[in-house]
């Protein structure tokens, strides 16, 4: 399908400049289920590695400062 935009008025002064998405007929080809789940997906394996580096990071301070646990 090609896009295309087309104006009409009364008498030619008052045309303006239409928007490239004033109308969208053809809306149908996103499919937005599919990119919540793709986005979830996503955000799920950040949080994977987010928490694996917590965990390093951690063990590194343990290991530099010493454990907490040990201070306390």
């Amino acid at each position: 399908m090609r896009s295309e935009i087309i104006t009409v008025s009364a008498n030619g002064t008052h045309i303006h400049n239409p928007s490239a998405m004033h109308e969208v007929h053809d809306n149908n080809t996103v499919d937005f289920h599919g990119l919540t789940e793709r986005v979830q997906v996503a955000a799920e394996k950040v949080e994977e590695r987010v928490d694996s580096v917590k965990q390093v990071w951690t063990g590194f301070l343990d290991d530099v400062f010493g454990s907490k646990a040990a201070k306390a």
